[in-house]
């Protein structure tokens, strides 16, 4: 399969900001259809979405997405996710920690909760947008 990108829109004025500002965007864009995907196969809405890694250091990405989706987002204070995994279940394998229910409380401590902005409607018009140009550029791909 060839994969192509596109980055439209661009003027004599656009600095690189403007280019990583409009990846990271697209970011949010990818997840909720991914989700949107997983939702029709199960046929069932998400009441809320948990995140955790490097990225959710970027409080840009994790707002847009939040008021993207229009869910809470529970968000795991400790980036290093995988290394925490790993611990825990060598914590458990060693019986220093007791039960997953324990791990449960230990996350709970180190979680903070995001509510989405539902007045933001700029993110919808920005996403309708992405879509639009989607469509259009997988349809010349397709060629």
């Amino acid at each position: 399969m060839e994969r192509r990108a596109s980055i439209e829109g661009m003027i004599f004025g656009t600095t690189q900001n403007h280019i990583v500002w409009a990846a990271l965007e697209s970011i949010p864009y990818q997840i909720k259809e991914v989700i949107e995907a997983m939702c029709q196969d199960i046929d069932a809405d998400l009441k809320g979405i948990s995140v955790n890694g490097g990225l959710t250091k970027n409080g840009f990405v994790i707002r847009f997405l939040v008021d993207l989706l229009g869910l809470t987002l529970k968000k795991l204070e400790n980036p290093d996710i995988s290394a925490l995994g790993a611990a825990y279940l060598s914590g458990l394998e060693s019986g220093v920690l007791r039960s997953i229910d324990q791990i449960k409380q230990l996350n709970a401590q180190k979680t903070s909760v995001i509510v989405p902005d539902m007045a933001n409607d700029v993110v919808a018009k920005r996403y309708a947008g992405w879509l639009e140009r989607i469509c259009w550029f997988t349809k010349i791909s397709l060629k």
